[in-house]
Formats: structure tokens, C-alpha cells, sequence
């Protein structure tokens, strides 16, 4: 990773290096997360990390046979055989995809948390390379969100699970644990990463699979796509049923600081001049995790 980095400034135009209030989160007492990548590769205007994270008990829910708990369930009752992945939407298969984002609003204790990159506002060459600079990305995403949750005496512990990082170097994922352990340490006092390891096979991640398509749904909204297809219709309406649920009229967005469910943050470069993207107002029971039985139901119900 580049000694110079670039800076990750939210929403509300503050650096992060400030102190901020720990955001408040399900009380679980340790984390699994899921993490995935969009658009990586390059050919985009923009490209995106997003992470789903789990309560360690209920890692078994989230992918288990029961439709009203589990992904498995849902892809049964759908007769959806294959991965779960935003670039498997079509016409057909919609009403399933449709169902997997209200599962995922419905359940308290899922979140989703993401990073959006325009690629002309990073400074490449500060990076040995393309890839390099993209999975620090990753990495500045999962210090600044860990270091937001921590909560004095809790000692939280978090383990990661992420899709092959696009680097070559096989150990990346472990020298990311080792540095932001480290940085994090020097922050909050501990290291609350308990491991970061590698997924081998996506197809049994269920974690992964739901991480892909929301962030998938995210980014595609900010990549102008091509709506005019009965393929880019359908992904549309799944981009259009996550925008409802955070009251947008579309997904092209970002969130505020404190936004806990779903949480989109955009990237600004410190050194750019006036904010290029202004977060949106989301429900209140998902900005504030104590109004959570007043959450709301989507503004939209058509399927």
C-alpha cells in the first residue's frame, strides 16, 4: 500500500481523522463481514467495495433452508438454482431478486455498508499499481467502519470474509489484517480484527452473494446504465425497490455518517475543491437503530 494516501471525506464535509461519537449498531458482541467488489477491473466511471455484516450467531440464518430466515429458503421457494448476482437479474427471475431486498430491510441485524470510487478522482499514480490502489480502498473502508464502531469495554471482534482481492499477491488479505490491526491499535487501543481470510467459492457465501447484489444495484446506478433492455429494465426495479425502501426516488445517492442499515459513502479527494455529491435524508429507524420498531415498510410495494 502507498505510504501517500488518499483520503476518504464523508458526507458532511468533515475530515476523518476527527474525533467522531461511535456510531450505534445491533449490540452483538462480534461481527462476521462480508466483502465483495464491483467494477474493479476498470471500463466503469465508477467502481465500489461493499461489506455485509453478520452477527457471528447468526451466520447460520442467513443462509439457511427456512424462506422466511434463510437465502437458501428464498432461492427454493423461487426455484433459483445458481448464485445469487446482480448480473444474474433478468425479466424472469425478478420477483426473486425483488424478494431477497426486502428479506435483507426486514432483518435488524443484517447491514450493508459500502464505498463508491469515481476512478477520475483518485490519484494513481501514487499507487505501484491499478490494483494496488483499488484494494486500498478496501482497506481504508474497513479501518474507518470498525474504528466507528468500537465501543469502549465491549471488545468487539470482527472476522472478514472477502472474494479473491484483484491482486496478485496471494497473501494481500493478510497483510491488510496486519496493518489495520496495527493502525487501529494506535486509534482505539485494540485490534478488533480477528481475522481476514479469503472466500474460495462464492456459490456457498451466502454473505458474499447478498454483499454483490446490493452493492452491484449501488454502483450500477451511478454508472449510467442502459435502462432501455428487458435486462437493464429488470435491474432497474430491483435498483428502484432499494431506493424506495431509503425513500430516493432512485439509487443514485450517498447516506449520511450515522446511516446504519445501509450505509453508502461516496469518495472525495481531500484536496477537491466543492463536494460533487451531497448525502440523502434515509428513514429514521435506519439512521437510528432505537427507532428500529417504527422502521418503515418501502415506499414502493409493486413487485
Amino acid at each position: 500500500m502507498s505510504s501517500r494516501r488518499d483520503h476518504l471525506v464523508f458526507d458532511e464535509d468533515r475530515d476523518p481523522d476527527d474525533p467522531q461519537p461511535t456510531t450505534a449498531i445491533p449490540g452483538y458482541r462480534s461481527y462476521y463481514i462480508y466483502c465483495d467488489e464491483t467494477c474493479i477491473q476498470g471500463g466503469s466511471a465508477h467502481f465500489g467495495w461493499g461489506s455485509l455484516w453478520i452477527p457471528s450467531n447468526r451466520t447460520g440464518d442467513i443462509g439457511g433452508s427456512d424462506s422466511e430466515t434463510g437465502l437458501a429458503g428464498l432461492k427454493r421457494l423461487h426455484s433459483f438454482d445458481h448464485e445469487l448476482k446482480w448480473s444474474r437479474i433478468n425479466s424472469q427471475n425478478l420477483p426473486f431478486f425483488l424478494d431477497v431486498v426486502d428479506w435483507f430491510f426486514h432483518r435488524k441485524w443484517m447491514m450493508f455498508h459500502g464505498l463508491i470510487v469515481r476512478s477520475e478522482d483518485v490519484d494513481w499514480a501514487r499507487y505501484e499499481h491499478r490494483a494496488a490502489g483499488r484494494v486500498f480502498f478496501l482497506s481504508e473502508l474497513l479501518r474507518w467502519k470498525l474504528a466507528e464502531y468500537n465501543v469502549p469495554g465491549e471488545d468487539r471482534l470482527f472476522r472478514i470474509r472477502v472474494d479473491p482481492l484483484p491482486i496478485d499477491y496471494r497473501k494481500e488479505h493478510e497483510k491488510i489484517e496486519r496493518i489495520n490491526n496495527a493502525m487501529l491499535r494506535q486509534r482505539i487501543g485494540r485490534m478488533p480484527i480477528k481475522s481476514i481470510k479469503t472466500i474460495s467459492d462464492s456459490k456457498r457465501s451466502a454473505g458474499v452473494q447478498i454483499c454483490d447484489l446490493l452493492l452491484g444495484a449501488w454502483v450500477w446506478a451511478w454508472n449510467d446504465p442502459d435502462t432501455t433492455t428487458r435486462r437493464g429494465g429488470a435491474r432497474k426495479k430491483v435498483a428502484d425497490r432499494i431506493a424506495a425502501w431509503l425513500g430516493w426516488k432512485d439509487l443514485r445517492g450517498a447516506t449520511f455518517r450515522q446511516a446504519w442499515k445501509f450505509n453508502g459513502w461516496y469518495f472525495k479527494p481531500k484536496e477537491q475543491g466543492r463536494r460533487r455529491v451531497h448525502a440523502r435524508q434515509i428513514p429514521e429507524a435506519f439512521e437510528n437503530i432505537e427507532k428500529w420498531r417504527k422502521k418503515p415498510e418501502q415506499a414502493n410495494s409493486s413487485k
